[in-house]
């Protein structure tokens, strides 16, 4: 539903309005109200809707068939809106032009809804339709080999009903012309006396290799690979036929075995295992490092050794999936897996498999084995340094939070023995500013990511250490918090902390004065690329005379500096009370070296 951009197409009337307000109502959006068949056509081609809701008769010198023919050349699904449900013609009249539904008057809510849903998926699943056999036939027509279809009656082939454009370049035909011709034309008059054998055996058995001699037009012959196979379309039966021309594969034959000897020679120089299998899995192939690390010997393993017996126990299962899914034709990563000599000895490997493809058949296995023994050392020894390193970071952590926590220890004390309320309030403040830094600490050394704090839990314990440092109840001022699922650095999360911590005090000191009762709300969002913080209350708000850019008191200052230093824009709004909102970007955390 959503985005559905709906072109209305009745009359002008109060009805016609409430019907557009009901589809905004759903969800779906209605930016014009079209009146004439003209207007329709135009609007369409312009907008390009994804459905047209449309009164059957309506004025204008275009008439309701010429309008919707105009229209289905884009592609836009139609449901028609009926007066007259029950007159019979209305739908004879109307089903020519396809709709995808009508909708009766008066407009039921749960009828537009289920009615323009089922036209949008209808619409969709035939767009998919057209798209797939707009591939099958690119496909088809961009096959290396010629392809082709012709009937099959008890045995017997008949006409082609299709063929590629690699057969039309092949055999020199035109298509029309294959469409008068059976497979006995195309063949050399030698072979012609093997298509009836063939055919019948398709026929019986339903697919046939084969191959044979072509004969183009121009007479020349061209040896190929058939590979036949019995279908039914249409209520008929259907011979699909690849014919592969093998010219150049006969002569490569020569030329491949060369190949062989040369890989063979490559793989015996080379310093990991080169093995190659049966699709039983069973080896047929070992270099000679393989026969030294695994300590047989090649007679050994002409007896019949499988790959798997080469693996430890709990390992082999996984192997043999992995075999069984490469010759299903995926392509997978290295696998690690740990490996058993003959005299029991382990050590771990990883190893690489494709599949042996001769003349186009699977015939078995290929691959390459690494003893990755020295790496596994080496990755262990660094996993034990990393290790040592989060310790180190984690107690770094505590330990600066436990230091903060001293400092407002020390700062809770001082206030003990001061009389002056302006003093112990910057104390408070100062006080609290260090215990919203500590909490970053906290959070981080809790948490199993140190580069980032979750900010839902973070805002809440320092919502919850201010209302309790200025001795507020929450059911006196009431705080709301609308906070995402938002991770933040700790280059982002102090300084956004401290502003929270300076607003959100500035509100309880000073925004609802002489136990007046209230609500805070603290939101923060992420908008694209940017995090929006917005603090706001319902209090007595700041005068208009007061310049937010000229008042000189720490608290506005600290927030100022700190917006600067996350990259971010401050605004105030002072309507209901006092808004802060403030727009910024996480900051790139700067690697420690």
């Amino acid at each position: 539903m959503k985005n559905v951009i709906i072109l209305l197409v009745e009359d002008e009337s109060l009805e016609t309005k409430e019907l557009k307000q009901k589809l905004e109502g759903i969800g779906y959006q209605v930016p014009y109200i079209i009146y004439t068949y003209e207007e329709l056509v135009n609007k369409a081609s312009d907008i390009m809707p994804d459905l047209i809701l449309m009164k059957i008769f309506l004025k204008g010198d275009l008439n309701n068939t010429e309008a919707v023919n105009k229209i289905k050349k884009l592609d836009i699904p139609l449901i028609y809106l009926i007066d007259y449900p029950k007159n019979p013609l209305i739908f004879e009249k109307t089903k020519i032009t396809e709709p995808y539904g009508y909708i009766i008057k008066p407009y039921n809510g749960n009828q537009l809804k289920y009615t323009i849903e089922l036209a949008l998926y209808k619409h969709k699943k035939e767009k998919k339709l057209k798209e797939n056999e707009n591939k099958y036939r690119k496909i088809f027509n961009n096959e290396f080999d010629m392809i082709h279809l012709n009937i099959i009656k008890n045995g017997i082939p008949g006409k082609f009903i299709d063929v590629n454009n690699v057969g039309i370049e092949r055999l020199g035909y035109t298509y029309d012309e294959f469409l008068n011709m059976t497979p006995m034309d195309i063949i050399a008059h030698e072979k012609r006396s093997e298509i009836q054998k063939n055919a019948f055996n398709i026929f019986e058995k339903g697919y046939l290799e084969f191959d044979i001699i072509q004969q183009a037009k121009n007479g020349k012959k061209i040896p190929v690979e058939v590979k036949s196979t019995l279908i039914g379309l249409n209520e008929e039966k259907v011979v699909l036929s690849i014919s592969r021309d093998i010219t150049e594969s006969k002569r490569a034959e020569k030329t491949l075995q060369e190949s062989e000897k040369k890989y063979r020679d490559l793989a015996e120089l080379l310093p990991q295992t080169i093995f190659e299998t049966d699709l039983n899995g069973n080896i047929t192939f070992v270099n000679h490092i393989g026969h030294q690390i695994f300590g047989y010997t090649p007679e050994e393993l002409n007896k019949g050794i499988n790959m798997i017996q080469i693996l430890v126990p709990e390992d082999r299962a996984r192997a043999m999936k992995n075999n069984q899914r490469i010759l299903n034709g995926e392509k997978l990563p290295f696998g690690e897996f740990t490996a058993l000599k003959k005299d029991g000895t382990t050590f771990p490997i990883i190893v690489n498999t494709n599949l042996i493809i001769q003349e186009d058949k699977i015939i078995g296995l290929r691959g390459i084995l690494v003893d990755i023994s020295e790496l596994k050392d080496a990755e262990n020894k660094i996993k034990a340094s990393l290790k040592d390193k989060e310790v180190l970071l984690r107690e770094i952590h505590h330990r600066v939070k436990n230091n903060m926590q001293i400092i407002s220890s020390l700062l809770n004390l001082q206030i003990d023995y001061l009389n002056d309320e302006d003093a112990v309030d910057v104390l408070k403040e100062s006080q609290n500013r260090v215990k919203s830094m500590a909490m970053i600490h906290e959070k981080l050394y809790l948490s199993t990511d140190l580069t980032k704090i979750n900010f839902v839990d973070y805002i809440q314990s320092l919502i919850s250490n201010l209302f309790y440092s200025y001795n507020v109840k929450e059911d006196h001022i009431k705080p709301i918090l609308k906070i995402e699922d938002v991770n933040l650095n700790i280059e982002t999360a102090i300084p956004c902390g401290l502003i929270i911590t300076e607003l959100i005090s500035n509100c309880l000191k000073y925004a609802f004065p002489n136990q007046m009762k209230g609500k805070i709300i603290i939101s923060l969002k992420q908008v694209e690329d940017k995090f929006e913080l917005i603090i706001s209350d319902n209090g007595i708000g700041l005068p208009e005379n007061i310049n937010i850019n000229k008042i000189k008191t720490l608290g506005i200052l600290l927030v100022k500096s700190l917006t600067e230093q996350i990259d971010g824009k401050i605004s105030i709004q002072r309507k209901n009370g006092t808004q802060f909102k403030i727009t910024f970007k996480e900051l790139k955390y700067k690697e420690r070296i």
